[in-house]
């Protein structure tokens, strides 16, 4: 299987389509880069990207199962993490550590930025985890469909579940906060909240009025990007909803941001 990226330059965003499919047999997938002229990426993963996160430096790293690639920013594989990894499904950076999620054991893998591995984290109840943030010096676990966030205090090393109905998604936010997207119990009424980690609640919520696939925060532009039936948006918190890319294209489940770039990234199955 193959894949690829499409880049379109605007005026201050450069937006990256990625579409990336990989297979057991360690099979590279094509990336092309469309702008003022064209460039070609190989990437190559064993399994399946089940999540990426972006470093500060602007290296990604991607869950692989049992190995998260750490690429740069020109898509080369510059190096892996794989030793106490099963089938780990997200990934996140912060504070120079690499914390995996290990859907095998529901466990949190601890590394440092050169791969080295730290320790395991232990905690209550985080099984079916689909996504952790690093955020506040803590980490933030997203259960679809929970009731409840849940943060654990690396410092402390102690657990809150914070009750949120009918969480859809999370992203970091600036100042240290957090973006929830949630729903009303009917499905009908969709919200992106902020999450205040020092009052341990949510301090703003923001009506909006389309289904959202997966969304990041762009803190260059101040500004939130999802997709929504295929389709990728912009959106400034109380402001209007601003197509990017009409494509209708269904798949697309990974977006991300860092500096003046936005990551789309589609995995398809075979």
């Amino acid at each position: 299987m193959g894949g690829g990226f499409l880049k379109i330059k605007r005026l201050l965003f450069l937006f990256i389509i990625i579409i990336s499919v990989c297979s057991c047999s360690n099979q590279k997938n094509n990336i092309s880069t469309i702008s003022s002229e064209v460039s070609k990426f190989d990437i190559s993963c064993k399994y399946d990207i089940f999540d990426v996160c972006i470093d500060n430096a602007g290296k990604f790293y991607v869950a692989d199962k049992d190995t998260i690639r750490i690429f740069n920013d020109k898509w080369k594989e510059i190096g892996q993490i794989n030793n106490n990894l099963n089938f780990c499904t997200s990934v996140c950076v912060g504070g120079g550590s690499v914390y995996a999620y290990d859907n095998s054991d529901s466990k949190v893998k601890v590394f440092d930025i050169k791969g080295n591995f730290i320790e395991t984290i232990e905690i209550n109840d985080i099984s079916r985890v689909k996504k952790i943030e690093f955020a506040d010096g803590k980490l933030v676990f997203y259960r679809p469909n929970d009731t409840n966030l849940i943060i654990y205090d690396i410092k402390s090393k102690t657990t809150q579940k914070v009750p949120i109905d009918n969480i859809a998604g999370i992203s970091r936010y600036k100042n240290n906060k957090l973006l929830v997207y949630k729903r009303s119990s009917d499905l009908m009424e969709k919200y992106i909240s902020v999450y205040d980690f020092d009052s341990n609640n949510i301090i703003e919520n923001y009506k909006i009025d389309r289904a959202i696939n997966g969304f990041t925060y762009s803190g260059n532009d101040d500004t939130i990007y999802f997709f929504s039936n295929g389709n990728v948006y912009k959106y400034k918190l109380n402001g209007t909803i601003d197509p990017i890319l009409r494509s209708n294209n269904d798949t697309f489940n990974i977006i991300l941001s860092y500096e003046d770039s936005c990551y789309v990234i589609d995995v398809k199955n075979k």
